[in-house]
């Protein structure tokens, strides 16, 4: 999950900071999702792995807050983050939903709830449109032969 999440952050950035910024940015931080696992398995040290995991978490709110829209639908991105929330509910009840289903555990239903996700940002590509911003027309000279009055 931590390789798609550095992926979806990337996706973000390139979708409302900058395009270009967000295609550079998209193997790196891949790279550090994996590393972020190799270093929790090699040295049991889970900060980089916890960083990858909630910075996007914190960052991703201010990225949309702050950067306006160059695509039709956002809600399929508030979605997507209802259903992540979701999903690290279920990670940390886990034992407690297993106890009381005996048959599901909490990290089963985790995927699930981020398998979710990702059909709601697979939905927001296949529906997106871009957002045009109608030309204001500022010269009287422009209205009169565009025929608009």
């Amino acid at each position: 999950m931590a390789v798609g999440f550095m992926a979806i952050f990337a996706i973000a950035i390139e979708e409302r900071v900058d395009w270009r910024l967000g295609t550079i940015l998209l193997w790196p931080m891949t790279a550090i999702g994996v590393f972020s696992l190799l270093l929790w398995r090699w040295t049991d040290d889970l900060r980089l792995y916890a960083w990858v995991q909630f910075f996007p978490c914190l960052a991703l709110p201010l990225i949309f807050f702050l950067f306006p829209p160059k695509f039709t639908g956002t809600i399929y991105w508030l979605l997507a983050a209802m259903f992540y929330a979701l999903a690290k509910l279920f990670e940390f009840y886990d034992h407690a939903i297993y106890s009381a289903s005996g048959i599901l555990s909490g990290h089963t239903l985790k995927h699930f709830a981020a398998a979710a996700a990702c059909g709601a940002l697979l939905r927001y590509f296949q529906k997106r449109e871009p957002i045009t911003v109608p030309k204001v027309v500022s010269d009287p000279q422009e209205l009169r032969s565009s025929g608009l009055r």
